[in-house]
Parts: C-alpha cells; structure tokens; sequence
C-alpha cells in the first residue's frame, strides 16, 4: 500500500508576513487551496533595499498562505529588511532608491 501526506513534527513557522506583489518569479497557485502550504517550500525572489540604500534581488523560500490575510510567509530576509513591493526589471540590482 502506498501513501502520500504531510506530517507535522511540531515545528515552528518563523519569518517575515508579505503581500503577494513582495513575490517574484514564483507560481503560488497550490497554495491558494487547503492546507496553504506546499509540500516543501517554494523558491521566489524580493527587491531588498539595502543600508546603503541601493537595491539587492534576495531569493527567499515561500512557506505558507494566508487566506484570511492574503499573504504570504517567507524565509530568507530578516525581519528588519525593507521590501520593495515595486515591480522592477532586473536591471534595478544595484540602483539607488530615495525613499521619502
């Protein structure tokens, strides 16, 4: 016999809350339906600004959804990390950003 699930070993989830415009170059779709988490973590990507304030793409990995919330929660950043929620080209990487 043959059987596919998840099983839970009391883990804590830690990391940072996101809205989904935080997220790029993933495909969230499976986690938009019970238990909002996939299998094994997704690989997405951030626009980070940095101290210098010059923009970093972090990659991060997407944990879980949050349907009452609509978001999203990643490891990979800090929880003091400011998040570009911008859609940018690539070619912002290294940019200098004045946030007022």
């Amino acid at each position: 016999m043959q059987v596919t699930g998840r099983v839970n070993y009391g883990q804590i989830d830690v990391g940072t809350i996101v809205p989904r415009r935080a997220l790029h170059d993933v495909n969230l779709t499976e986690l938009h339906s019970p238990p909002y988490k996939p299998l094994r973590p997704l690989a997405a990507n951030v626009w980070i600004i940095g101290q210098d304030q010059r923009l970093t793409r972090q990659p991060v990995e997407v944990i879980e959804f949050n349907p009452t919330t609509q978001q999203y929660l990643i490891a990979g950043i800090s929880n003091d990390s400011l998040i570009c929620l911008a859609d940018l080209p690539l070619d912002s990487k290294g940019k200098k950003v004045i946030v007022s």
